[in-house]
């Protein structure tokens, strides 16, 4: 099976990196094949509202976009995972939700992404309540959504600001994600 982790965050080794890090190591428990990509490792451009992917199904934007998507369209399982920042998921993770225009299923010269794709959503925030992460964990959701991709299940965390934080809670999360591969 393989497993594509996206980190949402601008941030490469901070908390939503450890998350990860803790989901890939169940993943590969199970001898999942897994690639993880860090949008603020990325170079992409936000969408110019031109349209033209409504027509082609390709964005005239060219840039790791298209890595990130042809990441996806490898795996079996996405997992996509966002940190809140002011209440709301990163500045990187709306710009590529933006930039997957060409394959939303509400265009009619839309893409898609071969079937039997499941999908996962996590969120984690540095404070205690868990209404943002539900927003967040909503928002991958709706987006997932419109890629004809389910979402199968979500885990979020609140007082999760830093890798230590993360690691502080492997044993749940292992425990939670195990069954997801």
């Amino acid at each position: 099976m393989n497993v594509f982790l996206l980190n949402g965050s601008p941030n490469p080794k901070g908390a939503t990196a450890a998350l990860l890090s803790v989901i890939r190591e169940a993943a590969e428990e199970k001898d999942c094949r897994c690639e993880t990509i860090c949008l603020g490792e990325m170079s992409i451009r936000g969408c110019l509202g031109c349209k033209s992917c409504y027509e082609t199904g390709s964005c005239v934007l060219q840039d790791d976009a298209q890595t990130v998507q042809a990441a996806m369209e490898r795996a079996d399982l996405l997992i996509l995972a966002l940190p809140s920042y002011w209440g709301d998921m990163p500045g990187q993770a709306k710009v590529f939700i933006d930039r997957c225009t060409p394959y939303c299923n509400t265009n009619r010269g839309h893409r898609s992404f071969s079937p039997g794709k499941t999908g996962f959503g996590l969120a984690l925030r540095a404070g205690r309540s868990a209404g943002e992460c539900e927003h967040l964990v909503a928002s991958v959701e709706h987006f997932l959504g419109h890629l004809d991709i389910p979402m199968a299940d979500s885990l979020f965390l609140t007082q999760s600001d830093t890798p230590e934080d993360i690691l502080s809670h492997k044993e749940e999360i292992l425990a939670r994600c195990r069954r997801w591969f």
